[in-house]
């Protein structure tokens, strides 16, 4: 019997969250504490954007000391005119503090992992 650590990063990323689709127009809702949610939603056919909202439902910019890793260029993604553009063709990974928060990984549409405590939603469009 293969025994599972816990404590090992890709054990806490495991746990498929949802899947973000680059076919409609749903949004895609993270929950990533302070009351800040993470939201994905569909820009065209190959283009998306991950974008910051408070508990009002406003904009803010992304959480303090947070990334968005491009893991298949192994480069950082730039955030610019609040929010940071994603393809299908990357896989992805949002790290706050050096910790995964969650990860995008490719397939025309994205499985979102995270965390068994990571909260999500979907807005129906």
């Amino acid at each position: 019997m293969v025994q599972t650590d816990i404590n090992d990063p890709s054990y806490k990323m495991s746990f498929r969250k949802g899947i973000f689709s680059y076919q409609n127009d749903n949004i895609n809702v993270l929950y990533i504490g302070n009351n800040v949610e993470a939201r994905i939603e569909r820009i065209e056919e190959d283009i998306a954007s991950i974008y910051f909202v408070n508990n009002q439902g406003l904009q803010v910019p992304p959480p303090p000391n947070s990334v968005l890793r491009n893991t298949t260029t192994n480069r950082n993604v730039l955030y610019r005119r609040n929010e940071f553009l994603i393809s299908w063709i990357c896989n992805y990974s949002f790290l706050q503090n050096g910790s995964e928060i969650f990860r995008l990984d490719r397939q025309k549409q994205q499985a979102i992992s995270g965390d068994s405590d990571l909260r999500t939603g979907l807005i129906e469009q």
